[in-house]
């Protein structure tokens, strides 16, 4: 998940955190942002919604656009 770090970043959230938040593990999110394991569907649907982003925004490549607004407030 290519923007994942960045965004989880931006949210000021560490692995562990959105790992808790998304109920995966931490692992999960390790493993995610180094591109080292396929995600499984409803892992990622979880994160996205724990990040308030779509699937499809933390799968484009990196760039310098703006994250979406957080209304969550994170």
């Amino acid at each position: 998940m290519n923007n994942l770090c960045r965004v989880r970043e931006a949210r000021g959230l560490s692995q562990e955190a959105l790992a808790k938040m998304a109920g995966v593990s931490r692992w999960t999110i390790i493993r995610c942002e180094a591109g080292t394991s396929n995600i499984h569907l409803e892992h990622a649907k979880r994160i996205a919604q724990a990040l308030n982003v779509t699937i499809d925004e933390l799968l484009q490549e990196d760039s310098d656009e703006p994250l979406p607004d957080d209304p969550a407030g994170g």
